[in-house]
């Protein structure tokens, strides 16, 4: 039953491609004209001619200079979290002497 929903569905989509004359894929459409005032055709998603790279792959030097730096960054996160232990005994201190 489903394979005959499924080629029925699928010829029903061909026949409506070539009635309207596009191709089935909508990459293959050609983009619509710039004077064009149709709003569907106008607002219509156009292929990007290349993809941005969001996040790009940082080169990174290993020197002393780097090294310093990530040194300190993990001073500071141990500290951190030195005061984020203390913070949470404080916390359970507090809870005790309220029950």
């Amino acid at each position: 039953m489903q394979f005959w929903s499924l080629t029925f569905s699928s010829l029903r989509f061909v026949r409506f491609r070539e009635r309207w004359q596009k191709p089935i894929l909508r990459r293959l459409q050609p983009p619509p004209p710039v004077n064009d005032a149709k709003s569907y055709n106008v607002f219509r998603l156009r292929e990007k001619a290349h993809k941005l790279h969001v996040r790009r792959m940082q080169i990174r030097e290993n020197n002393v200079q780097s090294f310093e730096k990530l040194c300190h960054v993990r001073r500071n996160l141990d500290q951190a979290k030195t005061i984020l232990e203390a913070l949470i005994k404080r916390r359970e201190k507090e809870r005790c002497h309220e029950e």
